[in-house]
């Protein structure tokens, strides 16, 4: 490493500093803290995504809203996302600060579409590692939220990502039957529901729900025991009406 002597030298030389010697290269060292999930983050259920994150063929995810209401993702690269060797994909790295930074707004109460995004890709992430991204609501504005995010692991980044999200009318995403799970949380928290809330009842959906072979297995029960029931129905209306009969027949005898 080049002494301060040197150092001081070159400056008074007007040549140029060696990198290690820059503001930039101290200010890129200096430690940053991994915005892990803590005790208070809400885990958001896994079958809320519909995007290819939620398929562990390609990587396996978990994401939670933090209390101070920024968003996590925690991921783990498959090789069904390599890029460069043994490394993950800048498209794939992109996906998910895309899908971490517009989550921010979405489970905030505020419908958006991404309008811009710009990554900088600081180190390549290896596969199979296990990162965390975390993205925070920087501004609002009337139409407009400013989203960063980040993917690191321990006190290492890797990529950082600003974007700028347009916020969209609701009764627009009403129209589009793949968003009526994200309405109906963005419509619940604006009413005042709490995301425990929303997952609660979600559970409670879920326990009452079936796979569509179990439905036609009861369908197919519930249908033989109305069979059996009229065929009892069937037989008692007949043995009354004999009996009836019989009752009718003997009267008209005693007469």
């Amino acid at each position: 490493m080049l002494s301060q002597t040197a150092a001081k030298a070159a400056f008074l030389a007007n040549r140029p500093l060696p990198f290690h010697f820059t503001p930039l290269y101290h200010l890129l060292q200096r430690p940053v803290q991994a915005l892990a999930p803590s005790t208070d983050s809400i885990a958001i259920p896994p079958h809320w995504s519909s995007t290819f994150l939620s398929n562990e063929s390609l990587s396996k995810v978990r994401t939670f809203l933090n209390a101070d209401k920024s968003f996590t993702t925690e991921f783990t690269p498959r090789a069904g996302v390599e890029g460069p060797k043994a490394h993950s994909h800048g498209g794939f790295l992109a996906t998910i600060l895309d899908e971490t930074m517009g989550s921010a707004c979405w489970y905030n109460g505020l419908p958006v579409l991404a309008a811009n995004l710009m990554v900088r890709y600081r180190k390549s992430v290896p596969l199979d590692g296990e990162y965390i991204a975390t993205a925070k609501i920087d501004r609002l504005e009337t139409r407009r939220a400013m989203v960063s995010a980040k993917i690191m692991r321990g006190e290492t980044v890797y990529c950082e990502a600003t974007g700028v999200f347009v916020r969209v009318p609701i009764e627009l995403l009403q129209q589009q039957p793949d968003m009526a799970r994200m309405v109906e949380i963005v419509t619940s928290l604006k009413a005042g529901r709490s995301m425990h809330d929303l997952i609660e009842m979600d559970k409670q959906n879920r326990r009452s729900w079936a796979p569509p072979e179990i439905e036609k297995s009861r369908a197919a029960e519930a249908s033989d025991s109305w069979q059996e029931l009229a065929t009892r129905g069937q037989k008692l209306v007949g043995d009354f009406l004999v009996l009836a009969g019989d009752i009718v027949g003997g009267w008209v005898k005693g007469r």
